[in-house]
């Protein structure tokens, strides 16, 4: 059987993404169907081939079952019965530490909680910097444990082995290691490989050169990331096959002229050296993971003097790293990478064979040259979108339709900022060496920046993708493309087509969706507990109203407003001078930027007061113009306090304080598509509106099926379409 782990890596990735979803239970009785499927197809396979291929899928099956069986038992439900509402003292190694804006977040592993020793990590957001490193020992107090969300994040961090999370504003201790794993000198490398960067390069071209060169994306500023992620070029930063091949080419040209018998034997051990050593200072991504995997394979060709399959090698990757840890089956950037690599295998030859084919129209052979280098990185990006689009709109609720153009303009001179970069800070002590890598360096990054922000800015570069239409569509044509792929990988004129067809279908759709986007309304509400933070999308205007909550569910709040994928909000309301509807204002001074703050006349603290420049506005009532259609009205007072979003199409009442007398405002408010309060229901007739969501932290039952609790159903979210009618998501 010709490319086995292509079967046995299949149906291990699938059946993996399905338990993540689906749960331990699935598992298990896939497990006991698979066992009884074995016996039949094992005594049967040398009789027929396709045997082999079903044999082969159900040993995978039981693996993966088994796998994530035990991984799920031993690790995963341990972490949840350490969850608790109580101050307690969590204990443990640094195992990585990163920073956002204020906020320090440490992971810890070998944790031990009120003295209890669990082999288990755990993240905790801290308001302080401590002077740790990796492996040193951390001790600090917290304001409880608690599980990570069935969420895509949540998801995310699953694959990284961390269950859990706390909050403390404690200053941690810190006991310095007696030894260092290998983790800490990969780190410390890392970190002189940054230091090095900031000392020759402004900030944020420091902070562009260190993501390319390691992927630490800890110093770019949040406008950069947003630029890179919707102009399409993010993956850039997430150091895979693109960074790996170009260090490992440029090494392999170093070593072809080494002389002896056995030079191959001694290209193959360096480099593989060199990959393992690759990964380990850029952190062991899964995206780089899976890379190093197929390039070690590539590289082993010169111990067996056999050349490697690319194919058969991505799924002997895919293979090694599930079975290491199978709850990598949710990490996106392992996704990504794999579903890209996967594209461009499979859809490479024939796009290269199809520009080829124009050589004897073109002369001279430079001008050829140049045509076919910029049409094989628009075609190698188109490929990748087509082969990643779903999995960017299942897991941020957006793609880049600009990915195109912006790669077709950057990815070519972006190769050149790694080699410069190196080589200017390598030689800074020489400065007629080091000056003119850092002068060329310097103006390609700043020219990526540019086109990357003008790009970002255009309104059609970010399609949104929360409805559920537009999701079902893409994936119609991802399983297209792949069906296509199959089917038509010997007929390149059929390919060709439907390449075409299903490149059409994708601008069809994301032109359809743009236009219908300026008539919709998303609305947000936050799971934050007994508290007000609600984000209003209306048209291509962002808006947040309240930002309040309790301290454990700030990172629900930020990455709420993250998934928005903006660079600067229209307008903050803060309504009152409460800590639930205020209590997030520092958090936003310090990550966002809004064009307008409308706030309360009464007395703010320093943290909401931080929002508050010489523009801002203070005011008890308000009547603003949100766009064409839509206005927000606002009332505070000792009567009521609320917020009125109104369209043609839409309706919707924000109660801020439960006590408030509907008779003080006009009737029209009794009244809406959606009603959005706080623990405590409103005194008026909640008959007159379709739809409740309440932000509450307490288990309340209630008898009206219309009603939404955030205690309950998680993050709730309001969109309404251009029929007029809404989908209501709660997760």
């Amino acid at each position: 059987m010709s490319r086995p782990f292509v079967y046995f890596g299949s149906a291990l990735f699938i059946s993996l993404l399905i338990y993540s979803y689906c749960g331990v239970y699935t598992a298990a009785a896939v497990f006991l169907v698979s066992e009884i499927c074995s016996v039949p197809v094992f005594l049967l396979r040398k009789k027929h081939a396709l045997l082999r291929k079903i044999f082969t899928c159900i040993c995978a099956l039981l693996l993966s079952s088994s796998l994530f069986t035990f991984k799920t038992t031993l690790e995963y439900e341990p972490a949840q019965t350490l969850c608790t509402d109580s101050i307690c003292t969590v204990s443990g190694t640094v195992y990585k530490y990163s920073n956002d804006y204020g906020n320090h977040y440490y992971t810890l592993s070998n944790i031990s909680v009120d003295g209890k020793q669990t082999n288990i990590k755990i993240r905790i957001n801290s308001k302080h910097k401590a002077d740790a490193e990796i492996d040193d020992k951390l001790t600090v107090s917290v304001r409880g444990i608690y599980s990570l969300e069935d969420s895509v994040s949540a998801l995310n961090y699953k694959s990284d082995g961390i269950y859990i999370r706390a909050y403390s504003s404690e200053k941690p201790e810190v006991l310095p290691a007696e030894r260092h794993s290998p983790l800490f000198y990969f780190d410390a490398i890392r970190r002189g490989v940054s230091d090095s960067l900031t000392d020759v390069f402004p900030t944020d071209f420091a902070a562009v050169a260190d993501a390319l060169l390691t992927g630490n994306k800890t110093s770019l500023s949040r406008d950069i990331q947003l630029n890179f992620s919707h102009s399409g070029i993010s993956h850039l930063f997430a150091v895979s096959g693109f960074h790996l091949t170009f260090w490992t080419s440029a090494i392999y040209m170093l070593l072809r002229n080494l002389p002896g018998r056995n030079k191959k034997l001694l290209q193959s051990i360096i480099l593989i050296i060199f990959v393992i050593f690759f990964m380990g200072i850029t952190g062991f991504t899964g995206s780089v993971v899976r890379a190093g995997i197929m390039q070690i394979i590539l590289f082993s060709g010169g111990f067996i003097r056999r050349k490697s399959d690319p194919l058969n090698s991505l799924f002997i990757a895919l293979t090694l790293i599930l079975t290491a840890n199978p709850f990598a089956v949710t990490s996106i950037s392992l996704q990504m990478s794999f579903f890209a690599t996967l594209g461009l295998i499979t859809l490479g030859e024939p796009a290269f064979s199809l520009i080829s084919g124009i050589k004897p129209f073109i002369r001279p052979v430079k001008i050829y040259k140049i045509i076919s280098s910029l049409l094989s990185t628009a075609l190698i990006s188109l490929i990748a979108s087509l082969f990643t689009v779903f999995i960017s709109a299942v897991t941020f609720d957006c793609y880049s339709f600009a990915s195109p153009l912006t790669n077709l303009l950057c990815v070519p001179v972006a190769q050149l900022i790694m080699p410069l970069s190196i080589i200017g800070t390598a030689f800074s002590f020489f400065p007629p060496a080091s000056s003119p890598c850092i002068f060329l360096c310097n103006v390609i990054i700043k020219y990526i920046l540019a086109v990357s922000e003008f790009i970002a800015d255009l309104s059609w570069a970010v399609i949104d993708a929360q409805s559920s239409g537009v999701v079902l569509c893409l994936g119609i044509i991802t399983f297209a493309v792949i069906i296509s792929v199959v089917v038509f990988r010997k007929k390149r004129k059929m390919l060709y087509i439907s390449m075409t067809v299903c490149s059409a279908a994708f601008l069809v759709l994301s032109v359809t969706t743009e236009i219908t986007e300026s008539f919709t309304h998303k609305i947000t509400v936050c799971s934050v507990g007994n508290g007000s933070a609600i984000i209003l999308r209306s048209g291509n205007r962002n808006i947040i109203l309240g930002c309040g909550g309790d301290n454990n569910s700030e990172y629900i709040f930020t990455n709420n407003i993250n998934n928005v994928n903006t660079k600067s909000f229209d307008l903050l309301l803060i309504p009152r001078n409460t800590e639930t509807e205020a209590s997030y204002a520092g958090v936003l001074a310090g990550k966002y930027s809004f064009d307008n703050v409308l706030a309360t006349t009464q007395n703010l603290d320093i943290s909401a007061d931080s929002l508050l420049d010489s523009d801002a506005k203070r005011s008890n009532e308000c009547n603003v113009r949100i766009d064409g259609r839509t206005n927000l009205l606002y009332i505070n007072n000792d009567r009521f306090s609320g917020a009125r979003i109104e369209s043609p199409d839409f309706t919707c009442t924000i109660i801020y304080k439960a006590t408030s007398d509907f008779s003080a405002v006009p009737e029209s408010w009794s009244s809406a598509d959606l009603l959005i309060t706080r623990e405590n229901l409103p005194r008026t007739d909640l008959s007159r509106f379709d739809n409740i969501f309440i932000s509450t932290d307490r288990d309340i039952i209630y008898d009206n099926p219309n009603i939404y609790s955030t205690k309950t159903d998680g993050t709730l979210r309001y969109v309404t379409t251009l029929t007029g009618g809404e989908i209501i998501y709660a997760d």
